[in-house]
């Protein structure tokens, strides 16, 4: 009796078995990019020169006259073309710091198929001369982001003030950083999205903004 009740639990859950090993398979997801291509989204590609030299190779046909993807990924394969996939509203925006360390220089066939806009650094700002920072674009920039925190534009102005000084003292030599570590606008925007974090974390603003502070400009000194 136990070994006919055995025998008919070993068969139902290798039955179980084969069963679950039948239905388990893989589903081919497009990623946001081939989403955005086909719904004809904006896209940004931040720092793209920091991207694998296989990334910008694919980014080439994109750039054509006749822009096209080819989905190889896809067991099935799939080109995307702008009568077959590509929305007509589609654009593509990118970034690049050529002057980056560790980062792919980008080909000359990319660069010539693009509209290429040199701006200079948005936190570029003569601390000798007396300038009120608060007339800047900078400020306008970073007060709008720190305008729902109880004395915003006032923690923007220090803010300013500390990232405008530490970059006037890296020049100068008082303050030392890994050669990796550059002092730039990136650094004074993750600070902010810190101080951010920290208070809707309930933390005070001033509390808050000293600790930011200390998290993006003094953990690495030398």
């Amino acid at each position: 009796c136990y070994a006919r009740q055995a025998d008919y639990y070993a068969n139902k859950l290798e039955h179980i078995r084969l069963n679950e090993k039948q239905e388990i398979g893989f589903i081919f997801v497009e990623s946001e990019f081939v989403q955005a291509l086909r719904e004809g989204w904006w896209v940004l590609l931040d720092n793209i020169n920091s991207a694998p030299s296989e990334v910008l190779e694919r980014l080439n046909s994109l750039t054509e006259d006749n822009p096209m993807l080819s989905l190889y990924e896809n067991s099935d394969g799939q080109v995307l073309t702008q009568s077959d996939g590509i929305n007509p509203n589609f654009r593509l925006f990118t970034t690049a710091n050529l002057n980056r360390i560790y980062s792919n220089k980008l080909s000359s066939a990319f660069l010539n198929r693009v509209i290429r806009i040199c701006l200079p650094p948005i936190d570029q700002w003569d601390m000798t001369n007396g300038n009120d920072p608060t007339s800047s674009d900078l400020y306008e920039l970073i007060s709008t982001q720190l305008s729902t925190i109880p004395a915003g534009k006032q923690l923007t102005h220090l803010l300013i003030l500390m990232h405008l000084n530490v970059k006037q003292y890296v020049k100068d030599g008082r303050l030392t950083y890994p050669s990796d570590f550059l002092v730039t606008y990136r650094l004074l925007e993750q600070c902010i999205r810190t101080l951010r974090y920290l208070v809707d974390q309930n933390i005070n603003p001033v509390d808050a903004c000293y600790w930011s502070l200390l998290r993006s400009y003094c953990s690495s000194l030398k």
